[in-house]
């Protein structure tokens, strides 16, 4: 009996040290995706990259199958736009779309910040409902909606599909976040940028057209008055 308690205590002491080694390995993956995200996004510029470096670090980090990001780009319910897709076809995408311009939660989840998770076909069946939905998310198993708070007012969403049901635990879900919340402030700040580029852009240019306009009012002006002053001397003599 002792020997029989000693084999099982130390089965049991060999399951521990597996758990703690998977979940040692799983934070360190976890570290690793951070670091990788975070040097990437330090060598994107444009919201264009930053864009890039959102689907393919993020996708990369939680083994999702396809991905695809939608940005919002004005007030009303339908200013949806796609902005990136990989490896979900064309169908799948605008069937996210167009729920999301007509599905109250799922709009509100994408300007509200709220995440919605699908750990099953049967989930993702519930939200798209329609046949012609089911069928081009036929190959989507499971699904993470994940919003990006942006600048002024400004959303977007990223579409996870994984080809197979999936669990998402509270800890999976938080270093999801992490790595959305850290590409919503890299783009912020990019397309701020942009912003803050293209008024400086056009204030530049209608400096120079006044300039030239002034130029050209100015040319104008003297040129008869050249002639007057001219005529004026030659009565005058």
């Amino acid at each position: 009996t002792t020997a029989l308690e000693c084999a099982k205590e130390d089965g049991q002491s060999m399951t521990r040290k597996a758990a703690c080694c998977e979940t040692a390995q799983l934070l360190a993956d976890q570290i690793y995706a951070l670091q990788e995200l975070t040097a990437s996004l330090s060598h994107a510029f444009s919201s264009a990259e930053v864009v890039r470096v959102l689907m393919h670090e993020v996708r990369s980090a939680v083994r999702a199958s396809g991905a695809a990001f939608l940005i919002k780009t004005g007030e009303a319910a339908g200013d949806w736009e796609i902005a990136s897709v990989a490896d979900i076809t064309n169908e799948a995408v605008n069937a996210c779309r167009d729920r999301m311009n007509i599905h109250v939660p799922l709009a509100e989840a994408g300007t509200a910040g709220n995440p919605i998770w699908f750990e099953s076909l049967s989930d993702v069946w519930r939200y798209y409902s329609d046949s012609a939905a089911r069928k081009a998310l036929k190959d989507c198993r499971s699904m993470a909606c994940l919003p990006l708070i942006l600048e002024r007012g400004a959303s977007g969403m990223l579409y996870l599909s994984f080809s197979e049901e999936r669990t998402f635990s509270m800890e999976e879900r938080q270093f999801i976040l992490q790595l959305i919340v850290q590409c919503a402030q890299v783009l912020s700040r990019s397309r701020l940028f942009e912003a803050e580029h293209r008024a400086r852009t056009e204030a530049e240019e209608l400096n120079r057209s006044k300039d030239a306009f002034l130029a050209t009012v100015s040319h104008e002006l003297r040129t008869p008055l050249t002639a007057i002053l001219g005529w004026s001397r030659i009565l005058s003599g």
